[in-house]
């Protein structure tokens, strides 16, 4: 039956620990997760991003499916790692029959294409601005901290539509006081976690 279907998938199995919860029950159209390495954050924007491609977000109500997203990576290294936690996420049933994913390479053409009309088109901030610059957007997820005018270009990505951005990201190694301004400003709503067996409960 379609409620077993749903109850085998592995959008129903993610439980969130304490402060990954908080993230995706945040209201704000700009959010930032700042957090450690191996601490969930890019699982937990997988799963934001796929419910969002569903029409199926556990806490909101969101534009219903064909919606439009793209992710933004460091480079295509990183770019393959993320894609292999979103497809995570996903069930033949969900997609469409020419898309398909390869471990080393990812999806085919960078693109996951659902049988709904969604799609979800992996970028790096590493390509041409003006390969960033095309396309109205219902999200954007940018994943570890972006360069300004990227930060820039996606956000306005998403005027037309008054769609969504989230920043998932340790802060280290790159200069992020652009962002901490951003967040104190009040333009990034921001969710912060120590690693932790209490944020982390999958952690001992």
């Amino acid at each position: 039956t379609a409620l077993r279907r749903l109850r085998a998938s592995p959008l129903a199995r993610y439980t969130p620990g304490p402060p990954h919860r908080a993230f995706l029950m945040d209201a704000e159209r700009f959010r930032l997760l700042r957090a450690p390495s191996q601490s969930g954050k890019t699982l937990v924007a997988a799963y934001e991003t796929v419910s969002r491609c569903l029409g199926r977000h556990p806490f909101h109500s969101t534009k219903p499916p064909p919606i439009e997203a793209r992710v933004v990576c460091h480079s295509f290294r990183q770019s393959v790692v993320v894609q292999t936690k979103v497809q995570a996420f996903l069930t033949p049933a969900m997609l469409r029959a020419d898309c398909s994913f390869h471990p080393v390479r990812g999806f085919k053409h960078n693109t996951i294409s659902f049988a709904n009309g969604s799609r979800i088109v992996f970028v790096t901030a590493e390509q041409d601005r003006l390969a960033l610059a095309s396309a109205t957007l219902d999200l954007v997820w940018i994943d570890e901290p972006p360069p300004p005018d990227v930060y820039a270009e996606s956000a306005s990505r998403l005027v037309q539509t008054g769609g969504s951005m989230y920043l998932t990201l340790t802060p280290v190694g790159r200069p992020v006081g652009w962002l901490k301004d951003e967040v104190e400003r009040g333009v990034l709503s921001e969710t912060h976690f120590s690693l932790s067996s209490a944020a982390c409960p999958w952690m001992t």
